[in-house]
């Protein structure tokens, strides 16, 4: 499918192009006539009553052209394969894992962390690595600066540890407070992970 939409849009372009340079060069080298047989087309037309409809034709004829090359636009940019991570430690061979995967993964973990009430989670594919931000919201009555420590290790665990994948830089964590306490009965960060 992906093939048929670039043909189609090429060959689009091309007829665009021609049409469009056929005008151009029309009106350039004999602009009197152009415009003369155009009066006299719309003239022709009008006298019949049938120039109403041509405009209406020609509207919706504009609309479904419009609504056709908008489809094959959001086709041929659409992402037709998943952003995928190369796993670092793989001897023999070449795997990768998809950025929803990664991103399932530490969430579910990151969110066990005590002191956490929702999290998010950015993935950004890069090279061998990838970059990862996390976005929380945290217990009003937390310590931020140990919350942090404790996400940082729960998710530099699960990538590079469990997952095989590697960091290009540490998490960015970026906490915003909640309204109210949260109260969780969780293990720590170090002792749920090392289970």
């Amino acid at each position: 499918m992906n093939l048929f939409n670039r043909l189609l849009i090429v060959l689009l372009s091309i007829v665009a192009v021609v049409f469009w340079m056929a005008i151009f060069l029309i009106t350039v080298i004999w602009p009197g006539q152009f415009l003369g047989y155009m009066g006299d087309w719309v003239a022709f037309l009008d006298v019949r009553g049938h120039y109403w409809q041509l405009m209406l034709g020609s509207g919706i004829l504009t609309i479904l052209v419009a609504l056709v090359s908008g489809a094959l636009l959001v086709l041929e940019f659409s992402s037709g394969e998943p952003e995928t991570i190369q796993l670092a430690q793989v001897s023999g061979g070449t795997a990768s894992i998809t950025a929803s995967a990664v991103v399932e993964r530490v969430l579910h973990d990151v969110e066990q962390v005590p002191g956490v009430h929702q999290a998010k989670l950015k993935v950004s594919p890069q090279d061998k690595a990838m970059n990862l931000q996390v976005d929380l919201v945290a217990d009003s009555t937390a310590d931020y600066t140990a919350l942090t420590e404790d996400v940082c290790t729960v998710v530099r665990q699960v990538v590079e540890g469990k997952m095989g994948l590697r960091l290009k830089d540490g998490p960015r964590v970026v906490i915003r407070q909640s309204r109210r306490p949260i109260r969780s009965a969780s293990p720590s960060a170090e002792e749920r992970v090392n289970q």
